[in-house]
């Protein structure tokens, strides 16, 4: 149960995020000067860590593999931040929470096997519970962009995807370490995508840098952490289900900090989703007394 409840904490912490994305567009600063410090402050308080962390010696191999995890965390980012520039807020969370079913079936075709009941009785939960707590039912009218929309899919196929590697790559090695090095992946890739300007164009001084701080620790540094921690022990797929804890929280925050008006039904759909989070341990719950109860039957029968 302790590494259920971390990969929970992992969506919780992915979930504080967008209230202080929010927070720091208000202030005028754009897309890579955010996603920039978020990233390049998160490798700087991970490699201030590892200072005093025990050292630990990663072949190429591990550590390229490791990188490539980090690299499916910083694609889900950027490709959410092109899609929201496209499609609603809204539609943008509902595009994104496909990532539920997606890391299921991703687990199903490696592995070769079919979901099992717990797993499936939790999807139309939250689904329905996205729908809801996205306030997808409160608009009268909503606008379709097929860019932007392949955009969301494409940042859920990738939140799957990272949740997927994060449960099954380099586990053996240290906690620490792997996220570490899922960090350092993320960072080079997003190098790539956004050269460091904000580094030398004065944003950081400007306010950027308490922001850039407290995304950083947030992530990439705590909730890779929990996720490097738990996933390996839950499971791609239900740690793919504990992680939709990310919009309750989300929702909550905006509500809290930015003031934002949430709707009952918006309620509910929070409801709904921490009740498909749930059913998987409510099902195995029920199941179990039942077969206790049975065998007890059973052992009371004459012989």
């Amino acid at each position: 149960m302790k590494y259920a409840i971390l990969v929970f904490l992992a969506g919780c912490s992915y979930g504080m995020l967008s209230t202080l994305v929010k927070l720091a567009y208000g202030l005028g600063f754009n897309v890579s000067e955010v996603v920039g410090a978020q990233y390049y402050f998160g490798l700087l308080v991970l490699s201030i860590i590892m200072i005093f962390m025990p050292k630990t010696k990663l072949n190429l191999k591990t550590a390229l593999s490791l990188m490539l995890v980090g690299a499916f965390t910083a694609l889900t980012g950027i490709f959410y931040s092109y899609a929201l520039k496209l499609v609603s807020a809204t539609l943008g969370v509902v595009l994104l929470f496909q990532f539920t079913w997606i890391g299921v079936l991703i687990e199903a075709i490696v592995d070769k096997t079919f979901p099992s009941r717990a797993k499936l009785l939790s999807l139309p939960f939250l689904f329905m519970g996205t729908l809801m707590a996205g306030g997808v039912f409160a608009l009268e009218k909503m606008e379709f962009n097929l860019l932007g929309t392949l955009f969301g899919l494409l940042a859920a196929l990738t939140f799957a995807t990272f949740i997927f590697l994060a449960s099954r790559i380099a586990i053996d090695q240290p906690t620490f370490t792997r996220t570490y090095w899922i960090a350092l992946g993320a960072v080079c890739l997003v190098t790539i995508v956004y050269p460091p300007k904000f580094l030398v164009n004065g944003a950081l001084v400007n306010g950027l840098f308490k922001y850039g701080l407290v995304l950083g620790v947030l992530s990439p540094a705590i909730a890779p952490l929990l996720f490097a921690m738990g996933a390996p022990k839950t499971g791609s797929g239900l740690a793919t289900i504990l992680s939709s804890s990310e919009l309750p929280v989300a929702i909550l925050m905006s509500s809290l900090i930015l003031r934002e008006q949430v709707s009952l039904v918006q309620w509910l759909g929070i409801f709904t989703i921490l009740l498909g989070i749930a059913s998987p341990y409510i099902y195995s719950y029920f199941k179990q007394q039942y077969t206790s109860k049975s065998l007890l039957e059973l052992e009371k029968q004459p012989h």
